[in-house]
């Protein structure tokens, strides 16, 4: 008899990777989720409609209501139960979207939460703390958000975390190390794609980086080092919103006055960003997995990547050329693996990932797992 599995709501670019490589002839699955069928590719038939509210709202009135942000999952979850019967071997709920439905089927169910970030408690310290560089006072997570989560944590059997980054903070805040399953992600490229030709030109050298939550993504430190480069024909081009931007004054005044700092806001496509640099720097103070430090691999000449995100725990042991990592609070560090990427750009040593061989090593690692989880 085939095992059932409802995901909830379904995270519809992981999910479809989840799906892919699981092994469906000894399982049935539902997904939930708000997002249209199309977007879950061969798996759209088994898609049912669950709203989220606060989205919902924000996108017919463009507009963003954050006091409904906390109360969308408990009206997610009470649609689930009013519409839909829950009725499987294994629930799998994102973290926070889970906590009502875990409740009414504890006693006979298999109750699966995934976490991409840390533990809310050491997440939250993190942020705190990192908020006093930027001059600003970090407005915390209510009270009912975190004793939700808690809860979440306590009453499911496993606790889906991407990377060992990500586990080590639930063993801080004591939770029992077999109640953790790490399952890698999958880079959002095609596994065959090779390092792309990478020119030298000119004499300048670019810099990119994504920031699309500033504090956790370290901008503080990317722009402190940044101005301490030594490089006179250098350039920094910044992903990120000028909304978000601009609620840090301090940075966004550094930034708007130096002229070698473009922002972009958006782009079409990602991979039209990392061809328009020459080093990617990632020096995220809190990244559950930090896709984009894998994604950049086959377009940039070199790479500065966090040690405090998931990814290094896929990238460590590669031993790729011109790829560095660094703690983003070691300033001096920080600069003098910069200066070593711009050398070895000067004499033509270039990152060179063996992408299919880092994709199937993690494919075959999220399969593995997988399996086990449910089989």
């Amino acid at each position: 008899m085939k095992k059932k599995i409802i995901f909830s709501p379904g995270s519809r670019y992981h999910l479809n990777q989840y799906l892919d490589v699981l092994n469906l002839e000894k399982l049935e699955y539902e997904i939930f989720s708000s997002s249209p069928k199309k977007n879950f590719k061969n798996h759209s038939n088994y898609v049912k409609f669950a709203p989220l509210f606060n989205s919902i709202v924000n996108y017919i009135f463009k507009s963003n209501f954050h006091f409904l942000s906390e109360k969308q999952a408990f009206i997610y979850t009470k649609y689930i139960d009013l519409f839909h019967k829950i009725d499987c071997d294994f629930f799998h709920a994102w973290a926070f979207y889970g906590f009502e439905l875990f409740e009414k089927i504890k006693n006979n169910t298999n109750l699966i939460l995934e976490r991409s970030c840390p533990h809310i408690i050491t997440q939250e310290t993190i942020l705190k703390d990192e908020s006093n560089f930027y001059i600003n006072k970090y407005k915390k997570k209510s009270d009912w958000w975190i004793d939700r989560s808690l809860k979440e944590y306590s009453i499911c059997n496993k606790i889906v975390v991407p990377s060992e980054h990500v586990k080590k903070s639930f063993l801080e805040n004591n939770v029992d190390s077999g109640k953790i399953k790490i399952i890698p992600l999958l880079p959002n490229f095609d596994p065959n794609l090779f390092p792309s030709e990478k020119i030298k030109e000119n004499n300048e050298i670019v810099f990119g980086a994504i920031m699309n939550n500033c504090i956790r993504k370290g901008l503080f430190h990317l722009i402190k080092c940044y101005q301490k480069i030594n490089f006179k024909n250098k350039k920094l081009i910044l992903r990120i919103s000028k909304s978000e931007l601009s609620n840090y004054k301090h940075l966004n005044n550094i930034i708007i006055h130096d002229q070698s700092i473009v922002i972009k806001e958006r782009y079409e496509k990602i991979e039209s960003f990392y061809k328009s640099i020459d080093i990617f720097m990632m020096p995220s103070i809190d990244d559950g997995y930090g896709m984009a430090a894998l994604e950049c691999l086959p377009f940039v000449k070199g790479a500065i990547i966090s040690n405090r995100i998931g990814a290094y725990d896929t990238l460590k042991s590669e031993n790729i050329d011109n790829l560095f990592f660094i703690n983003p609070y070691d300033h001096v560090d920080f600069i003098n693996k910069t200066d070593m990427a711009i050398s070895n750009i000067s004499n033509n040593i270039l990152l060179n990932a063996d992408m299919g061989f880092i994709y199937n090593k993690i494919k075959t690692n999220m399969s593995d797992n997988l399996q086990s989880l449910y089989l």
